[in-house]
């Protein structure tokens, strides 16, 4: 995004972007999007395509986004989005393992809740699928107060035996 003006305040540095109308968290909540509806699905199709096209890019430029979640998404009223917040975003580098406590835990692959430090672009992927879940059934996907929680509903959601697989490919 263009930074529009930038400013220190007691210490405090202010960066002033472009305005933009929402953020996708506030359109799941706000609008009733049906698939079924075809002009709420070709929004929806241009919303994760501009995503898929963003993240793509920026795997493209070797770096991991790791903390794509719909309010890091932002939109302008003419259907336009911007993926913010690159605090977490990390470039590649398969010689360092990675951290650990990355990624919003709704939106956390099973590898990384099992500890993995070797994990790569499969973790924005994993992201955008629980993003597009969200925005079907207005509710994040795998939905917990803590860590724990939201493992044992991605058990619940994709099956022991699928996690376990993953794991045990760590």
């Amino acid at each position: 995004m263009k930074v529009m003006e930038y400013f220190t305040i007691k210490g405090n540095e202010c960066i002033v972007y472009k305005f933009y109308d929402f953020d996708l968290l506030s359109i799941i909540k706000s609008k009733n999007l049906d698939i079924n509806k075809d002009c709420d699905a070709k929004l929806i199709r241009g919303i994760l395509y501009q995503i898929l096209e963003g993240v793509a890019y920026l795997h493209g430029q070797g770096i991991i986004h790791r903390d794509l979640k719909p309010e890091n998404i932002l939109i302008n009223k003419d259907g336009v989005i911007k993926i913010i917040d690159f605090d977490l975003a990390k470039i590649i580098d398969l010689e360092k393992p990675m951290s650990r406590g990355v990624a919003t835990i709704y939106y956390r692959p099973p590898e990384i809740f099992f500890g993995d430090s070797n994990y790569s672009f499969s973790v924005d992927m994993w992201a955008i699928g629980c993003i597009l879940a969200e925005i079907l059934i207005k509710d994040p996907l795998f939905k917990g107060h803590n860590e724990l929680e939201v493992l044992f509903k991605i058990f619940e959601v994709l099956g022991s035996a699928l996690v376990i697989k993953i794991f045990c490919n760590l």
